[in-house]
This record gives structure tokens, sequence and C-alpha cells, in this order.
């Protein structure tokens, strides 16, 4: 899982997990989770590795459960088929939760299947990064920021659609909890002693 925001939380998915097995016969016996991590970055993802290693070379268990397809990855369909080979070469048998379904890896009809749904979940990825940057590209021209640390002499100002400032932020403190329409950019400190200190700092550089 990669964000709060996706249609399901790590607690939900978890629960469905159990549900299914339970309702399938089928006994958990390890449960492996990449929190907070994109699944297109299957190199840091340690527990998928190790769940992969544990499967398909330990050969601790012939079954896997998961919540989506995608969560082996929002690759495109020749990756995704590089990524399930070692699963289909030692038969283990692939559950999705959302399809309640067994994943077919040796038909044709179950390989483009995958293949499909695998270039439409790259395709969600790649408009999804476009669109993440294009909004921050348009931000950025806005005066806005994205989320960074201020520099020394600035603090994080919430800002509303009409310009009024409404929450100063220090670094360090929690994300706030905002409205949409409002926006956070950089303003000076309102410490007289960093005021103090970037103004000599731009004395010395100056003169």
């Amino acid at each position: 899982r990669s964000s709060t925001k996706q249609e399901k939380s790590i607690t939900a998915q978890r629960k469905a997990v159990k549900e299914y097995a339970a309702e399938h016969g089928i006994e958990i016996i390890q449960e492996y989770v990449d929190d907070g991590i994109s699944g297109n970055k299957l190199e840091e993802r340690k527990a998928f590795l190790q769940m992969r290693h544990d499967l398909t070379v330990d050969n601790v268990a012939d079954t896997l459960i998961v919540w989506d397809m995608d969560r082996f990855g929002r690759h495109d369909g020749m990756k995704t088929a590089a990524v399930l080979e070692p699963f289909r070469e030692t038969c283990i048998e692939i559950h999705t939760v959302r399809e309640n379904k067994i994943v077919d890896l040796d038909t044709l009809g179950g390989c483009l299947e995958n293949f499909i749904q695998s270039e439409n979940n790259h395709d969600y990825l790649r408009k999804l990064s476009s669109n993440t940057l294009g909004g921050r590209l348009r931000g950025a021209a806005l005066g806005h920021i994205g989320g960074q640390a201020a520099p020394y002499g600035f603090d994080r100002m919430v800002v509303s659609a009409d310009g009024k400032h409404l929450l100063r932020l220090k670094n360090g403190d929690p994300k706030p909890t905002r409205a949409a329409n409002t926006h956070i950019t950089f303003v000076p400190s309102d410490d007289p002693e960093v005021v103090q200190t970037v103004r000599w700092i731009f004395d010395e550089y100056a003169n």
C-alpha cells in the first residue's frame, strides 16, 4: 500500500484477506506488508521480496492470497510477467480477494488477461504521476509549496483562496488538516532573532 488515500487501508485489506481465507479453508501462516512504498519500486519492497523468497525458494507454502493483483506492482505487462514467473514455475496458487478468484498463470487466456490488466494498472500509474507533477508545477508557479520544510528565515503559512493567512507552521509541526481551497506558502519568520541573523548574513554577503 503506497498511500492512505487508496481504496482500502492496510487494516481493511488484512480483514478482507482473513475473511477470504476462512471462507476458502486456507490457513494463514505468515503476513507480508509493505506500507507506504510504491508498488512500482520493487527493489524497495522488502516484505514482498521476502515473501517471494519464502514461497519460491524456501517453499514455505503453496498458496498466496493478495488483496488485488496490483499488489505485485503497477508494472507494464512484460515486467509483471517477469515478476510472476517465479510463482508460476513453483506452482504457487495465487488468490485475489478483490476479484474473488484464483489467478490463471498457465493458459493463454489467463496470461492475456493478466497482461492487459497490468497494462491498465501501469497506464493508471503513468497518468497519476503526470497529473501529480502537473499539479505541483502549476502550484509552484502560483507560489505554493509541495510539503518541503521551510528554509532558514522562513515559516510555512496556510493561506486561504482569498490570500488570508490562516495558520503559521514551524518546521517540525505536524501536518495540519486544512480545507481543499487553501494552500501553503513560505512567509518570513516571526522570530526577531532569526530575522536579525538573516539580515546580518545578507549584509555580510552584500558588503
